[in-house]
């Protein structure tokens, strides 16, 4: 049989777990714990595996009452990779020899944008600008190889 002093005891420490919490589902579980305690004819070791659910609990409500961090900033390379692929085909479907570099640069920055997004080092809505980034940019890389393999090859004859 669990005596009053220990009772009390296990309340207070309970008190000292939920007193910062300042919130009625803490509060609530205060009087629960309490009338375990007083109620509880049970070995010491049962006590404290209840008090430590209901500590668990506490905490739960503690990182739920907290303020939602705010919105993560989309990566700036997976930004940057969709910038420059889209401003390479432009460039390169336009007649400019600067396209070719752009796009190269936006599908390389595209890759190491998805792959931090895939680390968890980026946001997932990051994903999409890198995604698109690597498709312009490969685009782009197809389309120079290709100009380039005709021009090397001395142009369209037709015979």
């Amino acid at each position: 049989m669990a005596s009053p002093q220990l009772a009390a005891s296990t309340s207070n420490d309970v008190a000292s777990v939920i007193e910062p919490t300042k919130s009625a589902y803490a509060a609530a579980t205060l009087e629960t714990a309490t009338k375990i305690t007083k109620a509880s004819a049970e070995p010491v070791w049962q006590e404290e595996v209840i008090i430590k659910k209901i500590q668990k609990r506490v905490e739960k409500v503690k990182s739920s009452t907290k303020a939602a961090a705010p919105k993560a900033k989309a990566d700036t390379v997976s930004l940057l990779s969709l910038i420059f692929g889209g401003a390479g085909l432009f460039l390169l479907l336009t007649g400019g020899g600067l396209g070719l570099v752009l796009g190269l640069a936006g599908l390389i920055m595209g890759i190491i944008g998805y792959s931090t997004v895939n680390r968890g080092a980026a946001p997932r809505s990051s994903q999409t600008m890198a995604i698109l980034g690597i498709i312009f940019g490969g685009i782009v890389t197809l389309l120079a190889i290709l100009i380039i393999a005709v021009i090397a090859s001395g142009g369209f004859t037709f015979a």
